[in-house]
């Protein structure tokens, strides 16, 4: 390393931090250059629909829930909340896919439907929506839908009226998902 005198300390941390970031390109351009894949690595690989038969025979004993916050759910605690409150289904497993959605398999069909009939589940004040597998669910926009109360204080006494109670309403999606029969009439295969 060529070190350069100046008058400023700030200049030769630059001038150092600069030389170690060259030093770390030439030693993984090295690295690169030795890399190579097999012809096993290489080959390609077909595969069919029944590759996905059993994965696809899991997913429909599963639910999928959503965890609806700004913080990401932590995992033990959606597990431990989950087998808590739905009375410990048997052979309950719970895979995290990704941040806040979650894939419970719950092989009992009556207990995946008393835990759905259930949803909206609040854990640690988050909303946790529940729905039943189908392909395509985790990129469905409307599959994590949920009626939702909102409280509102210090109304004045001639504003609690059903007229204004619909001009504040605000849809979460397109449609009307506030009715009591919101889960029937959202979009399912």
């Amino acid at each position: 390393m060529v070190r350069v005198a100046t008058i400023h300390p700030q200049i030769d941390f630059g001038i150092s931090i600069i030389s170690q970031l060259v030093a770390m390109v030439e030693e993984l351009t090295e690295v690169m250059k030795k890399f190579a894949l097999s012809n096993e690595e290489c080959s390609i690989t077909n595969l069919d629909v029944g590759d996905s038969s059993l994965s696809k025979k899991e997913c429909l004993l599963s639910l999928m829930g959503k965890v609806r916050s700004e913080r990401v759910a932590n995992f033990t605690g959606v597990k431990n909340f989950v087998s808590n409150a739905w009375g410990y289904p048997k052979d309950l497993k719970v895979t995290k896919l990704g941040p806040n959605l979650f894939q419970f398999i719950i092989p009992d069909e009556e207990d995946q439907d008393r835990v759905v009939s259930g949803d909206p589940w609040v854990m640690d004040n988050q909303l946790l929506i529940l729905e039943k597998w189908y392909e395509g669910i985790e990129d469905d926009q409307n599959a994590f839908i949920s009626p939702m109360w909102v409280q509102m204080w210090n109304l004045p006494i001639h504003w609690i009226s059903k007229e204004v109670g619909k001009k504040i309403y605000i849809p979460w999606s397109e449609g009307d998902h506030y009715s009591s029969n919101w889960r029937q009439r959202r979009k399912t295969p």
